[in-house]
């Protein structure tokens, strides 16, 4: 045998051995991760690893405060349309430690069935629209799994609801309110399900 094929054989086992010290280990791609092809390098969980348990705890942590401003804003429409002037007497006594000397109405039942805010259209008309436009975006935040109609028929519900109870509280009820409270609950539904319908087609597109 000569050196030439001596060197010839050497390198041929060194081939050999690099071969399948290779194959005994993972693939290694430069766009991704160990072991991961080339066909998964656009999968951002296989290129970066990703904590199940924190993104459970974001989640969760992001319906807590969703859950916490749906109730915030019914609290506060309570107290602006059935205890507006019970809170006043209460803040007043907090301020200057005597009462405030208002009296107040209970169970007037008085009731307004004709529809005529559209004769004399003002600002507190408008106001009845814009007191109910954040009912449309936080009810199907608060309630996972809500459609449109479940959101429209809760926001009547509320609404409904209020002005039956308003005559106890020493106001009327008014069909003008329930009209324009549920054009603010239609107005804001329809905002948030085009733009959650618009979102949703759009992500599925880049998927």
């Amino acid at each position: 045998m000569t050196i030439t094929q001596m060197v010839q054989n050497q390198q041929q086992q060194r081939i050999g051995e690099l071969t399948r010290k290779q194959q005994g280990k993972a693939h290694v791609n430069p766009y991704g991760t160990p072991g991961m092809s080339l066909n998964d390098a656009g999968d951002y969980r296989k290129m970066i690893p990703v904590d199940e348990g924190v993104v459970q705890q974001r989640c969760s942590t992001g319906r807590i405060i969703l859950s916490s401003l749906f109730v915030c804003y019914i609290t506060g429409l309570l107290c602006l349309t059935l205890f507006n002037s019970i809170i006043g007497d209460i803040y007043y006594f907090l301020f200057y430690h005597a009462p405030s000397g208002r009296s107040h109405q209970w169970f007037t039942f008085e009731y307004d069935f004709i529809p005529d805010f559209f004769h004399n259209f003002g600002a507190e008309n408008l106001g009845n629209i814009v007191m109910f436009l954040p009912f449309g975006i936080l009810y199907p935040l608060f309630r996972e799994g809500s459609t449109w109609k479940r959101t429209l028929v809760a926001g009547f519900m509320t609404t409904f609801g209020i002005e039956l109870l308003q005559p106890v509280f020493g106001r009327s009820f008014d069909i003008n309110d329930i009209i324009l409270n549920s054009l603010g609950v239609i107005a804001s539904t329809i905002v948030f399900y085009t733009l959650k319908m618009f979102f949703y087609h759009g992500r599925e597109a880049h998927t």
